[in-house]
């Protein structure tokens, strides 16, 4: 039984997504609401948000990106990658397993690979 429910960055509230990473020690900027807004900003970028939250609407995991576009037109099928700035952060198993599975199946057709750069 699947105890998370996942939503994107239009379903959860700024300061929620925000008090998630400033109170967790394993999520840095790359994580937050701000990053967000910079990469739909950046031309040729589109960001990408998820949550994995409990029956109470609290985010248990997050996981974020976004997808850059190489050759815009016809090669952007070929030429598009997802890349996570930090790794997804979880407070347990069930929850980031929840959300990768997600993220498997939402980034079908749209990259190539994904790049994760944790430092």
């Amino acid at each position: 039984m699947n105890n998370y429910k996942v939503i994107d960055a239009s379903q959860i509230s700024r300061e929620k997504w925000q008090n998630f990473t400033d109170n967790n020690e394993n999520c840095n900027i790359f994580s937050t609401p701000y990053m967000y807004d910079v990469w739909n900003a950046t031309p040729g970028y589109r960001s990408f948000a998820f949550f994995a939250t409990d029956r109470n609407g609290e985010i248990k995991s997050i996981l974020s990106g976004y997808l850059q576009t190489v050759s815009p037109g016809i090669l952007s099928k070929i030429s598009t990658r997802a890349v996570l700035m930090q790794a997804p952060v979880a407070l347990d198993d069930e929850a980031l397993s929840t959300l990768l599975k997600h993220y498997i199946n939402f980034m079908k057709r749209k990259a190539v690979y994904t790049e994760i750069k944790d430092n």
